[in-house]
């Protein structure tokens, strides 16, 4: 990905030890050994078409209806009858097992077709799907995340458990402008200018915006070697955006766009994929103040432009990379559940490993395909098609432009979005290449026309 040098404003972070720690990250979510249950009968709840170990639902005033289904990981020679229920007290032991403090969402406002009542017939892995409906009321505070844990209980009690709950976090979104387009897909930007400008592109019927997430590219990860520290940085033009908050970003949080902070390397042996279990968890620290304070939805993975760290302390330059950034992001969504995690399918994020018994499509929200390619391409285990980013485009450089039909059968697929790169309405290529392909993805995703406003909103911050 092409991106621009800056000056940075530094906070620190130590490094634990200098000795190299062979140690798996310490942090409990929740899943035991597979290989100490061998021979075991477990169930789980689980989302439909939706791997992830927490899934994010966005509830608007009218409610929301999600399916979801009862699993197990052996086949067995009778019927298997269970029940589901909220259980709001696993929220409280949640937060304090965890460091966090998620508000339980209302048992009361949720409601199981069927009673809840879920079966697996003899020979099968999983039942059919209930109906899940989730409710809103006026005491929801908006853009809140609340946690709604979904329990199963057997009449014999003979299924076992590896984790206690479905964990479900649930964002009351009001009646925002963005997303509620017809279906799932999202349309990503990747951008580092002025984000006001993703607020002037809009669906000419319905008025929604056409831009769902805005990755902010790009805050750094950093190697000090005079202090030893491993550092995120802003560069100087983030340190003016994120400064005047109210400005530059909220505007586009309260109308439901969410923005995501990107994590890339900035030519110093500090890289997403070096990086021992004990720096990543003072990392992992340190992008959480980060994410409180300015208010972060996610981050958004992409390593490239480090150095090799060699022999230095502290780092892992030759153990196995795809280990090292899984532990990472793996990490991230274990210390901050409700923050999309987005990887770059490129470098040592275009195949990521299972961590704790956890997939890659279990930690992960999104995968971006580099320019024209496909994720199916590349190695995510457990990712669905809705995970999945593919074909991004870059208007800098005119790549990877897109036709109707490929597009079409994009969302015939499923896919989950579609990223474009480097959005400049002051470029000489906005109507003959920027603007058309915009217009494909609104056409194509959602049955509109794009519209322009015609204001461009400068780096007024100088």
């Amino acid at each position: 990905m092409k991106f621009l040098k800056y000056k940075f404003l530094i906070l620190s972070v130590a490094l634990f030890s200098i000795l190299a720690c062979t140690e798996d990250i310490k942090i409990d979510n929740g899943v035991e050994n597979p290989l100490e249950n061998a021979g075991k009968v477990f169930g789980s709840v689980k989302s439909m078409n939706d791997a992830r170990l927490f899934p994010m639902l966005q509830v608007p005033v009218g409610g929301l209806q999600h399916e979801i289904y009862f699993g197990l990981n052996t086949k067995l020679s009778v019927i298997t009858d269970i029940e589901v229920e909220v259980d709001e007290d696993l929220v409280a032991k949640y937060n304090e097992a965890h460091e966090l403090s998620y508000l339980p969402f209302p048992a009361e406002l949720v409601t199981f077709s069927q009673g809840g009542k879920m079966s697996v017939a003899p020979g099968d892995y999983s039942s059919s799907a209930i109906t899940l409906n989730i409710g809103a009321s006026n005491e929801l505070v908006k853009r809140q995340v609340y946690m709604l844990p979904i329990v199963f209980n057997t009449p014999g009690g003979n299924i076992g458990k590896k984790i206690d709950a479905h964990y479900m976090l649930i964002e009351y979104i009001g009646e925002q402008m963005a997303g509620g387009k017809g279906n799932n897909f999202k349309i990503f930007s990747c951008d580092g200018d002025n984000p006001l400008n993703h607020l002037e592109f809009t669906l000419k019927d319905s008025g929604r915006y056409l831009f769902d997430v805005l990755v902010m590219f790009s805050g750094n990860i950093e190697y000090n070697a005079d202090e030893m520290r491993v550092n995120f940085m802003f560069n100087s033009k983030f340190k003016s955006i994120y400064g005047d908050y109210d400005t530059y970003v909220k505007p586009l949080q309260d109308e439901g766009i969410k923005v995501i902070m990107s994590v890339m390397p900035n030519h110093t042996i500090a890289s997403l994929s070096n990086l021992t279990p004990e720096v990543i968890d003072a990392f992992v620290k340190d992008l959480k103040t980060y994410a409180d304070v300015y208010h972060f939805d996610g981050f958004f993975w992409d390593d490239e432009y480090s150095k090799s760290a060699g022999d230095t302390p502290g780092f892992d330059e030759y153990g196995d990379g795809s280990m090292n950034v899984s532990r990472l992001i793996y990490a991230t969504k274990i210390a901050m559940p409700d923050k999309m995690q987005i990887a770059y399918a490129y470098g040592s994020t275009a195949s990521l490993s299972t961590v704790n018994g956890v997939t890659p499509g279990q930690y992960l929200d999104y995968v971006h395909a580099d320019y024209g390619d496909l994720v199916s391409d590349y190695g995510y285990e457990g990712l669905v098609e809705s995970q999945m980013c593919h074909r991004s485009q870059e208007y800098a450089l005119e790549r990877s432009p897109i036709d109707a039909s490929t597009f079409q059968g994009l969302i015939d697929r499923g896919s989950g979005g579609m990223m474009v790169f480097s959005l400049d309405p002051t470029r000489g290529n906005f109507h003959s290449f920027q603007l058309p392909n915009m217009q494909i993805l609104a056409k194509g995703a959602y049955g509109e026309d794009i519209v322009w406003s015609g204001v461009f909103h400068h780096e007024d911050w100088n």
